[in-house]
């Protein structure tokens, strides 16, 4: 955006002191739609090659199933949904389609985009920045026969074995000693050797069912690990039953949580006899035994707020820390723009992220807010016009052949 808009959108702003609820959401879906037709017009710009250097743009590296790198030019106004979308269409067979996600690695681990992650645009990346492409697999847990299995979420890649499976349940479950076996549809039990991979067992199919069989070994002088059952209380009254050992740490416990609720591990605050409990200290250190209750809180840094039909005041919504976000958005404005051809791609194109950041900064704060279910939810409009988008791309792609990974 040029300085000229920027100050007066900024001038516009301050000028504000009172909103209706629905007058929001009209700014935000004329925003969304604006964006939505510029990034068209810049679509077919960038086809054009002497004009494509006019835009801004950076490489993004996508990390394939096998380790693969494949790296291309992408606009800076691009989502990074849109561009998993591009890929799994020119690069991924139609059978992983389902399967196939999108993340990032830290220290070797596999991190799984957040929605903010996904809705964000190119320009929040360095110039290079890598991306891998990783699938979800489904592992039963079975301590005794007599205890239900207990359903684990492990991310992992085409080419992980079996035994790379195995240390993945030992660091996040601290299991000693697994026996992995593979049944279709719950027949024809098999033994997973050690060397088998998720593709030569083909185990991203959804009728393949994993089990992890806890083996208790018996040393001279070990007891072999004991497992147990805790309670966790969530403030909606729900009940949660888990299967866990004493050399398990919070941060253990608090994935199983994740794996159970949706709740973003970052967000648990976990309490026993009146203390929050640290992450990196284990359930014998605390004393957590059998039967033990434990309580989690969610934290919601932007606290609450029940927004109505009539005005409302910011000076009433300090503390959310939605006012800045909702007067900037109220205040933009893409009037000029009724002619997108006499306006240069560069301007356009800084319209574009300017109106990406504002809708990303009130979509950061009502993420994290409280909002009744009596009105609409911000966060849901917003991902709603992104994914209309995202289904035009598609659309637009239909001729695109598929290659084999």
């Amino acid at each position: 955006m040029n300085n000229s808009i920027a100050a007066s959108t900024a001038a516009l702003s301050e000028n504000l002191t009172s909103f209706f609820y629905q007058n929001l959401i009209v700014h935000i879906q004329a925003i969304q739609h604006q964006i939505i037709e510029i990034t068209k017009h810049l679509d077919i710009k960038w086809n054009n090659k002497k004009i494509r250097k006019k835009l801004k743009s950076r490489s993004i590296t996508f990390i394939d199933p096998y380790g693969n790198l494949i790296t291309n030019e992408y606009m800076d106004h691009e989502l990074i949904s849109t561009l998993f979308k591009k890929y799994k269409k020119n690069y991924v067979p139609k059978y992983l389609h389902k399967w196939i996600k999108i993340g990032k690695m830290n220290d070797n681990i596999i991190l799984p985009l957040k929605d903010y992650e996904l809705k964000s645009p190119v320009s929040k990346y360095p110039d290079g920045y890598q991306l891998i492409t990783y699938g979800e697999l489904n592992v039963f847990i079975e301590y005794r026969e007599d205890i239900i299995p207990e359903k684990f979420l492990l991310y992992v890649l085409l080419t992980d074995s079996i035994e790379k499976i195995k240390i993945q349940l030992y660091n996040l479950r601290k299991l000693p000693n697994t026996e992995l076996t593979l049944s279709i549809l719950g027949r024809s039990f098999q033994i997973l050797k050690s060397n088998d991979t998720v593709l030569s067992r083909q185990l991203y199919e959804e009728n393949h069912i994993i089990t992890a069989h806890v083996l208790q070994e018996k040393i001279d002088t070990a007891e072999p690990t004991s497992y147990f059952m805790i309670l966790v209380k969530l403030l909606t009254g729900r009940t949660l039953m888990l299967y866990v050992n004493s050399d398990m740490t919070i941060a253990n416990v608090k994935h199983l949580i994740h794996e159970k609720t949706d709740i973003p591990i970052d967000n648990q605050r976990v309490i026993f006899t009146g203390k929050q409990l640290d992450n990196d200290r284990t359930l014998s250190e605390y004393k957590i035994e059998h039967l033990a209750t434990l309580h989690m809180v969610e934290r919601l840094r932007g606290g609450m707020y029940h927004f109505t039909s009539g005005r409302i005041d910011f000076e009433e919504m300090t503390y959310t820390g939605a006012v800045e976000p909702i007067k900037n958005i109220l205040a933009f404005d893409f009037k000029q723009l009724n002619h997108p051809e006499l306006v240069s791609i560069t301007e356009l194109q800084n319209l574009v992220l300017q109106g990406q950041v504002l809708l990303s900064k009130l979509y950061n704060i009502i993420n994290e807010t409280f909002i009744f279910d009596d009105v609409p939810n911000l966060k849901n409009i917003i991902l709603l016009n992104v994914a209309d988008n995202e289904n035009d791309c598609e659309d637009d792609h239909d001729d695109v052949s598929n290659e084999r990974l």
